[in-house]
């Protein structure tokens, strides 16, 4: 009889732990990359997905479940024709910036919103903040979020933080 509360005892702290943890770790399994990008068309982000197909990286969500933070469409708006041409000519650049805005967590905003710090696919960790009523994460603004699909979560972002090798507006003296 001990030995069967002290495993009952055992149960219920493991399933205690377990559900404190936060988020929903990001697993191997693969996504169906045509769920993604269908949902972000229907969401109105046209653009991001027009740029995952002109540079061929629509794979990229077969990488594995989390929370996938991508730049408004007002993102895209802001670019002019050459940097939107010098982005969609970076391919390797812009797979290594999802990287860096792929939470390791599937994270709805209400969970996303109760941490300090989450941790990227790229090994990164970024800081979560409240700044002026509005959720920050690794300095960029959630501007919408919990766009929900089987075992990931979008998160819009005002900015999209990619490393090109060339500023676009030097190009222009290249010419």
């Amino acid at each position: 009889m001990k030995m069967l509360k002290y495993l009952l005892l055992l149960l219920v702290l493991n399933t205690s732990l377990s559900s404190a943890r936060v988020g929903t770790p990001a697993t191997t399994a693969q996504l169906n990359p045509s769920e993604v990008l269908a949902l972000l068309e229907k969401d109105g982000h046209p653009r991001f997905v027009a740029l995952l197909k002109e540079t061929g990286l629509t794979s990229y969500f077969n990488k594995g479940r989390g929370t996938y933070l991508i730049p408004s469409e007002a993102y895209f708006e802001s670019l002019t024709s050459q940097e939107y041409a010098h982005l969609k000519s970076k391919p390797e650049a812009l797979e290594a910036a999802l990287q860096w805005h792929t939470l390791s967590q599937m994270l709805p905003l209400a969970q996303l919103s109760k941490v300090r710090e989450v941790e990227t696919v790229a090994g990164e960790m970024m800081d979560v903040e409240i700044v002026d009523e509005e959720l920050v994460v690794g300095g960029l603004t959630v501007v919408s979020g919990d766009l929900k699909g089987n075992g990931f979560v979008i998160h819009v972002v005002d900015d999209f933080q990619v490393e090109l090798d060339q500023d676009p507006l030097d190009m222009e003296e290249d010419v």
